[in-house]
């Protein structure tokens, strides 16, 4: 079935990798059977089976664009999307109708489901520098994250539970800071994170002081963790770094352990909403890290988005940059959001064009990542060029 209008937000499933959820701007909903190609795959014709479709006509969808969605982590039979009315739902994966509707006071700039057995929803949202709190299991959404060395006057743009402790939360503002959270303390922030090294509250006062000599970027108790919105956040595999990707085209590496940046030598790139002029409602940046690479979306020519691949060792070279997607339909074309299998290195996108993309890494290359994976040796970077991932026209949806 033909999407009726641009895709905004992908996931893949974790249970058993085999479902891609996607949300469109016109509110719709759809879900994509990877392992059903009808006995086509990689042939003319062979498309994914669609085997679940909310559309605009539907008095479920969102009245607004979808701008968040995932399924929750350990149960495929949920799955939660977060819209521009406001508006947060629990969805029953099966019947395909919401189980729990939870209004907030504006349109949800992003959200984060924890991994955790607490099942608590992070939401950032247009109208309030607060991170919104949902408990799907009590029904809740009174808490807030406020006050200390949170965020100061602008929204909440990116977030993300710790996959290595399940009461952090790492969130990143239009105020350019990256904040750190646990969700079990009254002063629930821990620090913000200082680009030149760490902001931290002080033992002998109320105001901050530990940072590296010289250092100006810290003001009123907070660090600056980038000079421009934070607006990609993602954690690597092990949990022991977080990643951060700022509208000042920076890459950043924080060690979770100390909250000190890394100094990575990361590329510089062009953030999006940038160069394209995005409200704080569809500003959301997808960053994915899975073993050695770093999968960020990027603008590359004019409003052109393209999924930019970066290897995470030490070199940190642009692997690939990948851009498959038509700008006949809107001249601000490219990749929107994109979703990741992290076991076949498959990778996913979708764009203005109303088509997903499937890029895979050929043969070659997908030996010498397992053979990475395997082994985990330092033997330097890959050698894959920018021809590693590639994409037909057989491989749209």
């Amino acid at each position: 079935m033909h999407h009726t209008s641009f895709l905004s937000v992908l996931d893949f499933d974790a249970c058993e990798r085999r479902f891609l959820l996607a949300g469109g701007a016109d509110g719709s909903v759809y879900i994509h059977d990877l392992a059903d190609f009808g006995g086509k795959k990689g042939l003319p014709g062979g498309k994914p089976r669609l085997v679940a479709h909310v559309g605009r006509s539907s008095s479920h969808c969102h009245r607004q664009s979808v701008t968040a969605a995932q399924w929750l982590p350990h149960d495929l039979g949920v799955f939660v999307t977060g819209g521009g009315d406001g508006v947060v739902k629990f969805w029953d994966a099966d019947r395909l109708l919401p189980a729990d509707i939870y209004g907030l006071e504006s349109g949800i700039c992003c959200l984060h489901l924890s991994p955790a057995a607490h099942q608590l929803l992070a939401a950032g949202t247009v109208g309030s520098e607060y991170v919104r709190l949902v408990d799907a299991r009590s029904g809740s959404t009174t808490h807030t994250l406020r006050g200390g060395m949170g965020h100061t006057k602008a929204p909440v743009a990116a977030c993300r539970w710790s996959i290595r402790d399940e009461h952090v939360l790492a969130t990143g503002g239009f105020d350019g800071t990256v904040c750190l959270w646990d969700v079990r303390r009254g002063r629930s922030c821990l620090r913000s994170l200082d680009y030149n090294n760490i902001a931290v509250p002080s033992r002998k006062s109320k105001g901050i002081t530990k940072r590296k000599s010289g250092s100006n970027n810290v003001k009123d108790g907070r660090g600056v963790s980038h000079d421009g919105a934070v607006n990609g956040l993602a954690f690597s595999e092990d949990g022991l770094s977080l990643y951060s990707f700022g509208c000042d085209g920076r890459l950043r590496q924080w060690c979770m352990e100390t909250g000190r940046n890394l100094k990575a030598k990361l590329p510089r790139l062009i953030n999006p909403a940038v160069s394209v002029r995005k409200s704080a409602l569809h500003s959301n940046v997808s960053l994915l890290v899975s073993d050695f690479f770093l999968f960020v979306v990027t603008n590359s020519h004019g409003n052109n988005t393209t999924l930019t691949i970066v290897d995470t060792r030490p070199s940190h070279h642009v692997v690939a940059e990948l851009s498959g997607h038509s700008s006949v339909m809107c001249p601000s074309s490219g990749v929107k959001s994109m979703a990741l299998n992290d076991c076949t290195q498959e990778v996913f996108t979708c764009g203005s064009d109303r088509n997903i993309l499937i890029w895979e890494p050929n043969v070659e290359a997908s030996k010498i990542f397992m053979e990475e994976v395997k082994w985990r040796a330092e033997v330097g970077p890959l050698s894959v060029t920018a021809d590693a991932w590639s994409s037909s026209s057989d491989d749209e949806l």
